[in-house]
């Protein structure tokens, strides 16, 4: 969060913003969370799928193996 009074050199990514509002600080804050929890939501659904194709692709080559 960079404010008119601060320096923006050295920062990667700039959310210009009043840091020394509580308010404006538990807005920004929230967002980044709830950003954090969907992209973690996102990633565990592409793992459970992942996996469950696996194991369908799995379950296909032993039952040709069987055959």
């Amino acid at each position: 969060m960079v404010d008119t009074n601060s320096s923006p050199e050295g920062i990667d990514f700039l959310i210009p913003s009043n840091d020394d509002a509580t308010k404006s600080i538990d807005l920004i804050v929230g967002h980044l969370c709830d950003s954090i929890k969907e992209g973690l939501g996102e990633r565990k659904q592409n793992k459970e799928k992942l996996a469950k194709e696996k194991a369908e692709k799995e379950a296909v080559v032993a039952e040709k193996s069987e055959e």
